[in-house]
């Protein structure tokens, strides 16, 4: 998955000479999530992604998708094993207008605290 979405990152700069939009993305990812769950012989994705990133006009934005082929926009978010812990920390810290390291920091501090054995895999990004 993260190949197809890799070329389609490539396909669209060099189709339209601009970057994919992050919700193109999140949607694009979505479909092919949405493909392997409907077509038979194949085993569907069983995980949720969260894709964030900067639109053209640098608002910050993130998109959940889900196995069943869904998207939809978040302000903060988590998936994953602790998730409604950490749903509940941002609940309570997340204000508009916050600074992106500013909500990382927030982050790392409460899943230090509330879940000490978590662990974060950096993952590569989309596009260059």
């Amino acid at each position: 998955m993260i190949s197809q979405a890799r070329t389609e990152c490539q396909s669209h700069r060099l189709t339209v000479e601009d970057a994919p939009t992050v919700e193109y993305m999140a949607r694009f990812i979505a479909t092919i999530q949405q493909r392997y769950t409907q077509r038979g012989g194949r085993r569907p994705f069983g995980i949720s992604v969260l894709l964030c990133g900067h639109d053209p006009d640098g608002t910050p934005r993130l998109f959940q998708t889900d196995p069943a082929g869904t998207y939809s926009a978040w302000r903060a978010n988590a998936v994953g094993r602790n998730a409604s812990t950490l749903r509940e920390f941002l609940e309570a810290q997340y204000k508009d207008g916050m600074e992106v390291r500013s909500i990382g920091q927030r982050i790392s501090r409460a899943r230090d605290r509330r879940c000490p054995n978590a662990a974060l895999t950096p993952q590569a990004p989309l596009a260059p």
